[in-house]
């Protein structure tokens, strides 16, 4: 826009006259004029920012760790979690047949620890021990011990077979 390159193409012709029409107007501004764009900027650079790296850190007046992390709402405890919103805390009588249902529930699955545990919390469900309960609920069921399919595994080690 400062006359440095011609402008050889029509149809950049058009474009250029239109960008040097719209340039005019900025001439116009002064710093002044500008105090309402100013002021988010102004704002945002007050508050202090500490950069280590390429991570920035904002201070705050009490530790994330210690921001509430349960809400009780009508009698009843919501945990905040990652992907869901909120997720229900049960008593450990509740967890025990939520895990039951889920695991042998109507649709009888059977399912392993790690999916049990994912269903608990897809379901919107929290108690601090579910993992572990979870795991420990697929090792104590009968049908899962007698009906498992057993990994075939070797009676002797694999010999290594190499080209020469």
């Amino acid at each position: 826009m400062n006359d440095e390159y011609e402008v050889n193409e029509a149809m950049l012709k058009k474009y250029h006259s239109i960008t040097t029409q719209l340039l005019t107007g900025f001439d116009k501004l002064s710093k002044n004029d500008n105090t309402r764009a100013d002021a988010p900027s102004k704002l945002a650079s007050s508050i202090i920012i500490e950069q280590r790296g390429n991570i920035l850190l904002e201070p705050r007046d009490t530790p994330s760790y210690n921001m509430p992390q349960v809400y009780p709402s009508k009698g009843v405890l919501y945990k905040k979690g990652f992907s869901h919103l909120l997720l229900r805390c049960l008593t450990l009588s509740e967890a025990k047949y939520v895990m039951r249902e889920i695991h042998e529930g109507i649709c009888d699955d059977h399912l392993g620890g790690r999916l049990v545990t994912q269903k608990v919390f897809k379901q919107g469900y929290y108690w601090p021990t579910f993992q572990k309960d979870a795991h420990q609920l697929v090792r104590t069921c009968d049908s899962c011990q007698r009906y498992a399919k057993v990994q075939p595994q070797r009676t002797e080690p694999l010999q290594v077979m190499s080209s020469l």
